[in-house]
């Protein structure tokens, strides 16, 4: 999966997470999409683009799971997050609010 992809499926689970959270819970959290445009060759700015949108991905993340901790619906996520745990993370929660 390429960056901008890994980016475009990560919005999309978080907006789904978000979603379901509101409608189950009647709650009114939000989420902003990470918007990055990918460098048009791979160098330098390539990799600039990659750590930035790591970062990004992290502290998004961070933030939705704060907010869906504060409001009792996920477990606090672990620090130090890898961007596969971030991803398994949030598949899990999407499936989980899914069932409800």
């Amino acid at each position: 999966m390429t960056t901008a992809e890994q980016i475009d499926y990560f919005n999309n689970q978080c907006s789904q997470i978000v979603k379901l959270a509101n409608n189950i819970f009647n709650l009114n959290l939000n989420y902003e999409p990470i918007e990055l445009d990918e460098p048009a060759t791979f160098n330098s700015w390539y990799s600039a683009y990659e750590r930035e949108a790591t970062e990004q991905m992290r502290d998004k993340f961070y933030e939705l799971f704060s907010k869906l901790s504060n409001s009792h619906i996920t477990r606090p996520a672990a620090p130090f997050a890898t961007v596969q745990y971030i991803f398994n993370t949030i598949d899990n929660t999407l499936t989980k609010l899914q069932k409800y």
